[in-house]
């Protein structure tokens, strides 16, 4: 798949031009499996909750205790590394309405990090999400969902040029950027209609607005709508076009964006415990003239000379593929995407390809071991001179003590590297994590 321009390639040039067809593959999984499942599980998919479309509500609670020891708690420019270890105290309440046509979902996490000798690190983190599905007989079902979530990685303060703050260490001047500080709100609208027995229209919108606490952090609001058709011969088969135009604007300056996609998908399950899923299709991106405007110095991966974003086209081809194995409780899923997203803070809008590996497997009735990593390679486009790739993997060992009671032990290792004017940023982490659920009340029928 090749990218192409049709006038000079900018810095600004486009953004997420299939993130909103995540939202087509929720709002139609209770009409049919197979439909949008080519899109669950990537980078664009805004996840739902799974709901039971029995009567009745839950009242369910969950408290987590966590001891991390971080080799890069803190990381200046020049690559110097701060290391220490964190306390984590979590709580999540999950509450679940069921009733003849409806499920209302609401959850509510949130907790603090503590970090014992650098009190100033310490933070609270919240994700509180809201899902509501109905259904109208069986050829209707509209889906809409909301989030706000406050998620620090770390600590950047807003307040502090330089995106951070001097490190703890004696003699340092250099600023840190290592962990950020994200917070999200989120709303979608979704539908799908059974047009005939075989054939399903799906609809809708979502927003997104995307907030980084930090100088020098690229925010993001976006707002998108998609519509399509799917063609599902059998139960474990589906076809479907979707189109989609998205709407973008960035902050420090880096203008607006308008995205225009269509998109072919397909899906197939193999077997009953092997399934594949794939989805391809050309997209257009039209990015407006704008200035870089950043009180503290352009962002981390921009060079200081680059300052006027001109106006371009920007086309080419995007797509992605999915195979997933379920066996009892072993899981197998393997994917791979090439999309455009945003940069993550660093850069306002990147073409990524994706390799992602999910993997568990039950030992013994009480003992799963788990693997999970991602690879990516980040290329603004327009600029492929700027660009930054990331790797992360994390094996895990969980025991069921009890019913209630879990114990998880895992080490994760991650690495972002290529961004201008920084030194590659790297962490390793060793965590022990106790998880309590509480026993669960029911409430009404």
């Amino acid at each position: 798949m090749m990218w192409k321009s049709r006038r000079r390639k900018t810095c600004g040039a486009v953004l997420l031009s299939a993130v909103c067809m995540g939202v087509a593959a929720g709002g139609t999984r209770a009409q049919n499996q197979t439909i949008g499942k080519e899109f669950q599980g990537t980078t664009f998919t805004p996840a739902l909750e799974d709901t039971s479309h029995t009567r009745g509500s839950a009242l369910l609670a969950t408290l987590i205790l966590e001891s991390s020891f971080d080799t890069n708690l803190l990381q200046s420019q020049s690559g110097v590394q701060l290391e220490g270890p964190y306390q984590v105290i979590e709580g999540e309440v999950t509450y679940d309405v069921r009733r003849p046509g409806d499920d209302l979902l609401l959850r509510y996490w949130g907790g603090v990090r503590i970090y014992p000798g650098h009190a100033n690190l310490n933070s609270v983190l919240q994700d509180a999400r809201l899902q509501w599905t109905h259904r109208i007989g069986s050829r209707l079902e509209f889906v809409a969902t909301s989030r706000y979530a406050y998620l620090p990685g770390g600590v950047v303060l807003e307040n502090n040029p330089g995106q951070g703050f001097p490190l703890l260490v004696s003699g340092s001047s250099a600023y840190s950027f290592l962990q950020q500080k994200l917070s999200n709100i989120e709303g979608t609208i979704g539908a799908t209609g059974r047009l005939s027995r075989h054939t399903f229209a799906v609809f809708g919108t979502n927003f997104l607005d995307s907030k980084h606490y930090g100088t020098d952090l690229i925010d993001t609001k976006e707002l998108d709508a998609y519509a399509g058709v799917y063609y599902v011969p059998t139960h474990s088969q589906s076809l479907g076009a979707i189109y989609s135009q998205q709407w973008m604007k960035f902050g420090l300056g880096f203008g607006n964006s308008e995205v225009k996609s269509l998109f072919l998908t397909y899906s197939l399950g193999i077997t009953p415990t092997i399934s594949i899923s794939a989805f391809a299709g050309p997209s257009r991106i039209q990015q407006l003239p704008s200035t870089i405007n950043s009180p503290g110095g352009n962002p981390p991966g921009v060079p200081p000379e680059l300052q006027v974003v001109p106006q371009s086209m920007e086309s080419g081809i995007l797509g992605g593929v999915k195979v997933e194995r379920h066996y009892r409780h072993n899981i197998l899923r393997l994917s791979y995407t090439r999309l455009i997203t945003n940069g993550g803070g660093y850069l306002s809008s990147v073409l990524q390809e994706m390799a992602e590996l999910s993997a568990s497997r039950s030992l013994r009735p009480h003992l799963e071991v788990s693997l999970g990593g991602t690879y990516t390679q980040n290329t603004q486009i327009g600029l492929s001179n700027l660009n930054f790739k990331t790797f992360y993997i994390e094996p895990s060992l969980t025991y069921q003590w009890t019913r209630n009671l879990k114990l998880t032990l895992r080490s994760s290792y991650g690495k972002i590297a290529g961004l201008e004017g920084s030194a590659p940023i790297k962490r390793e982490e060793v965590a022990l994590r106790l998880e309590y659920v509480l026993p669960q009340i029911s409430i009404g029928k």
